[in-house]
């Protein structure tokens, strides 16, 4: 995949219900955005716990739906060089080592966080939520689009 400009980054708080509400409708948003090397392992642990819960039609079926979805996102990760810049926003916003691996990036890197982490959002002044994104973002779903991949 050809690398292009971004806008924000996403954790699996906000990638996982924007998946669910707008599915494959999101793949042009998401042309926009990057994830952190992590958060596919975040979104998929995501998946096992609704699918436990009886709260997905089909698993394999969401699965697929969205591994072709995120195709469109750029992953990012953390060089080892800067880990310990990361343990720094940890230990001095009290945050987890994940949290602050996806404060580091946006801050660096002159991006949005876009989270609904309620922690994140008091403590990293680029993060914004889903729906603060999905308004100032300009990104209007279709009637299509509602429904989302994967839910009852």
């Amino acid at each position: 995949m050809s690398q292009r400009a971004v806008e924000a980054i996403l954790d699996t708080s906000a990638l996982y219900p924007l998946l669910k509400r707008l599915g494959v409708a999101s793949a042009s948003l998401l042309s926009r955005l990057t994830i952190l090397d992590l958060t596919k392992y975040e979104l998929g642990n995501a998946l096992c716990r609704e699918h436990k819960l009886g709260l997905l039609k089909s698993w394999e079926d969401t699965m697929e739906s969205w591994s072709q979805v995120m195709e469109e996102l750029q992953v990012c990760s953390v060089d080892v060089q800067s880990l310990k810049n990361v343990e720094k926003i940890a230990i001095e916003r009290d945050m987890t080592f994940y949290d602050a691996a996806y404060v580091y990036v946006a801050e660096t890197r002159d991006l949005k966080l876009v989270t609904e982490d309620d922690d994140l959002l008091d403590k990293c002044k680029k993060s914004v939520s889903l729906d603060g994104f999905l308004k100032t973002g300009g990104f209007k779903p279709t009637r299509e689009a509602s429904g989302g991949v994967g839910s009852r």
